[in-house]
C-alpha cells in the first residue's frame, strides 16, 4: 500500500490525483478502506520524497540520466535492459523538467509585486 502510493505519486506527480483515484477505487469496491489508507499515506510520502530530490540537486544529473537511459534503450540487447533504460530516461526527463520549473521561478523570489501578493494571500480571509 504505502510503496504503491509513493510509486503512483512519483509517476503522476500529484498526491491529490492519487487520492482521487483511490477514492474512486474504494467507491467501486476495487479496494477496501485499509488498503486505501496505506496508498494515500504512501502518496503523501512520495510527494515529500519528490521535493527532497529537488532539494538535493539531483536535477544536475538529469541530462546524464536521460542520456544513459536513451543509450540503454537503444543499445540494450534484451527487453529488461530496454525497460530499465526507458525508466531511467523517463525519470531523467521528470527531474530535468522539475529543474527547469524551479529555475524559471527564481526571479519571483525578489519580484516585489509577487512578494506583496503572497503576503496578502497569507490572510485566510483573502487567500
Amino acid at each position: 500500500g504505502v510503496i504503491t502510493g509513493a510509486g503512483v505519486t512519483a509517476v503522476v506527480q500529484s498526491s491529490s490525483v492519487t487520492t482521487v483515484i483511490v477514492v474512486g477505487f474504494v467507491t467501486a469496491g476495487l479496494m477496501n478502506l485499509s488498503q486505501a489508507i496505506g496508498v494515500i499515506f504512501g502518496a503523501n510520502i512520495g510527494t515529500t520524497i519528490t521535493a527532497q530530490i529537488v532539494a538535493f540537486k539531483i536535477t544536475k544529473y538529469a541530462l546524464l540520466m536521460v542520456a544513459c537511459g536513451f543509450g540503454m534503450m537503444m543499445m540494450g540487447r534484451n527487453e529488461k535492459i530496454k525497460h530499465w533504460g526507458m525508466m531511467l530516461l523517463g525519470l531523467g526527463m521528470v527531474f530535468f523538467g522539475m529543474g527547469v520549473m524551479s529555475d524559471a521561478m527564481k526571479p519571483l523570489r525578489s519580484y516585489q509585486p509577487f512578494l506583496d501578493l503572497m503576503t496578502t494571500m497569507e490572510n485566510p480571509l483573502v487567500g
